[in-house]
């Protein structure tokens, strides 16, 4: 008699089975929903970049790469230069005070024709219409020497004179302390 009593109605059975099938066919809507979603996601992007297209914009970057590259190198040698004249011009002398105060003691009255610079000493012409004013110049260079300013030495080359223009030459060297 026990053997008949059925405590578990089949309606009971189904209810479970039914709930388990509908979780099982959500779970499966949502994931063929990701899966389609994914798939579309990742063909606009095949679609959008393209191989063809990032091959085109790697090859515009390199020749972009390879005119800096040209341009980097035009620098690096102008740099170069640049610092290698500031280097000479450092170490260079500066003749500009000397020329100066050599002018400052030609007097009125004498012209300079020329000067010619080098590392010790400077070769000048003097013309003039009068011998006072070649005078003049080498006492104000010998004045210089014994102050013991700017010039070491004064080596008269020439004095000569021009009877046709009645002008005076006098060519000296001097020498830099």
């Amino acid at each position: 008699m026990n053997d008949q009593i059925n405590l578990v109605s089949p309606k009971e059975g189904l209810d479970k089975q039914e709930k388990t099938i509908k979780i099982v066919r959500i779970g499966s809507i949502v994931f063929l929903s990701v899966v389609a979603l994914v798939a579309v996601v990742i063909f606009i992007i095949n679609m959008t970049y393209n191989v063809a297209n990032v091959q085109k914009d790697e090859e515009s970057t390199l020749v972009q790469i390879e005119q800096y590259k040209q341009k980097s190198a035009e620098l690096f040698v102008v740099n170069n230069r640049l610092s290698n004249i500031s280097s000479v011009i450092s170490k260079r002398k500066d003749y500009s005070s000397l020329i100066k105060s050599i002018l400052a003691i030609i007097p009125d009255g004498a012209n300079s024709n020329g000067m010619e610079l080098n590392e010790e000493a400077t070769s000048l012409s003097l013309t003039s219409t009068s011998l006072l004013p070649l005078q003049t110049f080498l006492d104000s260079a010998k004045s210089l020497i014994a102050k013991k300013q700017l010039i070491k030495n004064v080596v008269i080359n020439y004095l000569s004179a021009n009877e046709k223009t009645g002008k005076y030459s006098l060519s000296v060297e001097i020498d830099f302390l």
